[in-house]
Formats: C-alpha cells, structure tokens, sequence
C-alpha cells in the first residue's frame, strides 16, 4: 500500500514538474513573440520612414532638377537674345556703311556701281544663294535701267571652264535686270555642276538708259566650311 502511494506521489510530482517546464517554455515563447511582434513594428515603422524621407528627397531632386532646367531654358534665350543683337548691330552697321557709300562723293557722279556682292552656301554643297546691290550718287533722280550677267570661273575634271548664269540656275528664271533711281538689290540661286571647282565670279553691270556706262568686276570665290 505505502509502494503504491509513494509511485502516485512520484508520478505527481513529475507531472507537476513537467506542467512547470512547459508553461515555462510556453511563457518564454509567448515573450519571444511579443518581442519579435515589437521588432517588426519597428521595422515597418522605420521603412516607413525611410520611404518618406525617400519621396522627399525624390520630390527635391524633381524641383531642383526643374530649376536647372528653367535656368538653363533662360541662359540659352538670353544667349540667343544676344547673339540676335550682336547680328542686329552688324546688320547696322553694314547699313550704315552702305548708305555711308551712296553719299559719299565717289559716288556722286552718277555712274551705277557694285557697292556688294555676296555668295552663300545654302543647303546643298552645290546650292547657293547670291547677292548683289548696284548703287549711283544721291545727287541723281534719274531712273537707270539695264541688266546683269554672271559668270563663274573654275575647274572641271582638270580644265578651266565658264559657266554662264543661265547654266547655274537650278531653274529657269527671268533676266537678271534692274531698275532704280539710287540703290537696288538683286539676288538669285545658283547651282553648281558635279566635279565643278569655283574660283571667281564675273559680274557685268550693262546699262539700256542712255549714258550708263558699263561695269565689270571680277570676286574672288569665297571659301566655304563643310
């Protein structure tokens, strides 16, 4: 009787032990979890955070980006507003020389002169765009009529060629002629032969009022950049 009661006593006692030993383990647990519970609130806590703090600076760069971008888009109108007036100015001053040659008492004699002639790449390497401005003396009201021919001088496959006006057009046009009292300007389009090497240019003023007299001037070719 006493053996039995003495393996109840033993069994109870290991039972309560092991009752203990778990809820030991299952408080130790339940610690573990609230504590892994709080880290991954913080975690979230943080990279939320970290996100805002992101879209801030996403947010900054974007303004400081767009402020480059308006400052840039302002220095280059302001360098595009100079250049323009940088042309502006020599336009007028090109101007003023011209008039300054109309005036000028080499010019007084009445005779028709070439005050300019220009000659401009314009698109291809064979097209090109020329200018030319015939002017007398302010002291003549007389109208003066006539017309121009142009010539180009230059090299082809070797050998020296001249190619008249009518051969450089790229299309037919009419006469180059004129008609003014003091100043006119002319222009026109030339095209240039394949395997053609320009060196000069002849112009040749022919007046029909009577009284004009002839004006031949020979440019040089203006080289041109690619």
């Amino acid at each position: 009787m006493l053996l039995a009661a003495t393996v109840v006593l033993g069994a109870c006692a290991s039972g309560a032990a092991l009752w203990w030993v778990v809820e030991q383990e299952r408080a130790r647990i339940g610690e573990t979890a609230l504590t892994a519970q709080a880290e991954r609130d913080a975690l979230r806590r943080a990279k939320l955070a970290l996100e805002e703090e992101r879209l801030a600076l996403a947010r900054r760069v974007a303004i400081l980006e767009r402020a480059r971008q308006v400052e840039a888009e302002a220095y280059a109108r302001v360098d595009q507003q100079m250049t323009d007036l940088q042309d502006q100015i020599l336009a007028l001053k090109e101007e003023v020389t011209f008039y300054r040659g109309i005036v000028s008492e080499e010019a007084g004699n009445g005779d028709v002169r070439i005050q300019r002639f220009v000659v401009e790449r314009e698109g291809t390497p064979q097209d090109y765009r020329f200018r030319l401005v015939l002017t007398r003396g302010m002291r003549s009201d007389k109208v003066v009529t006539g017309a121009v021919s142009l010539s180009v001088d230059g090299d082809r496959d070797g050998e020296r060629v001249r190619l008249g006006l009518e051969e450089l057009r790229p299309f037919p046009m009419a006469p180059l002629e004129y008609r003014f009292k003091h100043f006119q300007r002319l222009e026109g389009r030339l095209r240039l032969p394949e395997r053609f090497v320009p060196k000069r240019v002849v112009v040749q003023v022919d007046g029909s009022s009577e009284g004009t007299k002839p004006v031949r001037e020979t440019f040089q070719w203006p080289s041109m950049k690619s």
